[in-house]
């Protein structure tokens, strides 16, 4: 059975490659029409189908729409487009199209021949927006690639900034507890020498001497262990779990560094015999002047890192 149905070209007026809607309204006694094609081939170098619903819109009316684009100016014919039952395969209903019409923009103009191109109209000033828009990209562009072709070497810069960071914060540390460790030591000498003078009795010398040494011992183990969180950071190495002799090491550094590093080891043997030997003690302001080389020889290992860094500059 072949239906004519109402159709409706939307927009009214379409152009060669402008996307338009064919809409086709009918009704049919047939229950639940579902879409099947078209009866026969289409004419693709005419126009290009893109989209087909079928919408049931009332009892017995449907909506045929067709989404195409055409490629050529007149009449464009649609073959049949099959329709079948649901429920029953075999009753079908085709749905007959009448031509379409596709306008042509040189009829509309009554132009027979094409006209010249025209460039580009620009606004006053656009221009200068345009070079300074184009230069900046071009710098833009310069430098993502120099980026990408010394990524390594802004990734070690990165790296490398990350870690004197890392290595100052060490640093004010590690010299804040020695000078904090210093101010204890002094004060607990002029708490001793006040408790020596209360009396003259053997048991009050012989109990002044034991907190002496027990404070002293605290002193050496406090040193070491300041001072081994501080190498163990700055040379990335096991120093908090080494012993004192396994220390003396050479690390590679340059001269002036390593003298620092071995003036940081010999107090360590020092300190161990203070901790370790029975009635080993500091001598008199021995215990501030290991603390002032302690800090002394800090500043040297950082101080020559910045002489390196600016000869690296240079």
């Amino acid at each position: 059975m072949k239906i004519s149905p109402q159709q409706v070209l939307i927009p009214k007026k379409v152009y060669i490659g402008d996307p338009a809607e064919l809409r086709c309204t009918f009704n049919s006694n047939v229950k639940n029409l579902v879409e099947a094609g078209f009866s026969s081939q289409t004419e693709s170098s005419d126009y290009e189908i893109r989209d087909i619903k079928l919408l049931h819109s009332g009892t017995d009316f449907y909506q045929l729409s067709i989404t195409f684009v055409p490629w050529k100016t007149g009449d464009l014919f649609f073959p049949n487009y099959r329709l079948v039952s649901e429920a029953n395969p075999e009753t079908s209903v085709e749905i007959s199209f009448s031509a379409v019409n596709i306008q042509s923009v040189s009829e509309q103009v009554s132009a027979s021949t094409l006209r010249d191109v025209n460039p580009p109209l620009l606004l006053p000033g656009t221009a200068y927006k345009l070079y300074a828009i184009l230069l900046v990209f071009l710098a833009v562009s310069i430098l993502l690639i120099n980026l990408i072709i010394k990524r390594k070497k802004v990734g070690l810069f990165f790296k490398e900034r990350k870690l004197r960071r890392k290595y100052k914060k060490n640093e004010r540390l590690t010299k804040k507890l020695l000078k904090n460790l210093l101010k204890t030591d002094k004060n607990s000498k002029k708490i001793k020498k006040s408790a020596g003078g209360a009396g003259n009795s053997e048991l009050q010398a012989e109990e002044a001497y034991l907190d002496s040494t027990t404070w002293e011992t605290e002193v050496a183990t406090q040193i070491q262990k300041i001072m081994r969180n501080y190498l163990e950071i700055r040379f990335d190495l096991p120093f908090t779990k080494i012993t004192s002799p396994d220390m003396k090491i050479n690390l590679n550094l340059s001269q002036k560094k390593q003298e620092a590093f071995n003036k940081i080891t010999d107090i360590f043997t020092f300190t161990d015999k203070v901790r370790y030997c029975k009635n080993f003690v500091f001598s008199a302001n021995e215990q501030e002047l290991f603390i002032m080389t302690l800090l002394d020889s800090i500043t040297a290992i950082e101080e020559i890192e910045k002489a390196e860094e600016n000869q690296e500059a240079v």
